[in-house]
């Protein structure tokens, strides 16, 4: 459990930027060295398996950048807490997948800023010719 408790606080957290020195899945005390890839993974996997979670490692990477760009978080700060320091140009690429309320919000807003049609105008306005 202790494991999954990592992961939930490392989402949440965010990975400190990249002008963090120490690893979030360390077995050193202060993070001076990196858990293996690989050996994460599995640990993954297991927990995954156990809960009966359909869901990856990978997963929860992409979540941890959809939700917070799909809730207004602008693309830099979703890059910084994903430890990416091209500006957001790698987490708009890869990470960051279509969301459809965001979507939404954002047809409502072009759609609130069209301005009427001519003839619809002329009929509100009594002066106009």
């Amino acid at each position: 459990m202790f494991f999954g408790m990592l992961v939930w606080v490392a989402n949440c957290a965010g990975c400190g930027g990249s002008a963090s020195t120490s690893f979030t899945f360390s077995l050193q005390p202060g993070g001076s060295e990196p858990y293996k890839p690989k050996t994460l993974t599995q640990q993954y996997n297991r927990l995954a398996d156990r809960l009966g979670i359909n869901t990856t490692i990978r997963r929860v990477r992409h979540y941890s950048a959809t939700e917070p760009i799909g809730a207004g978080v602008d693309i830099r700060t979703a890059a910084g807490r994903l430890g990416h320091s091209a500006g957001g140009t790698t987490t708009f690429k890869i990470y960051a997948a279509w969301v459809t309320e965001a979507d939404q919000r954002a047809a409502k807003i072009l759609l609130e800023h069209i301005p009427p049609r001519p003839a619809e105008r002329a009929k509100d306005a009594p002066t106009a010719p």
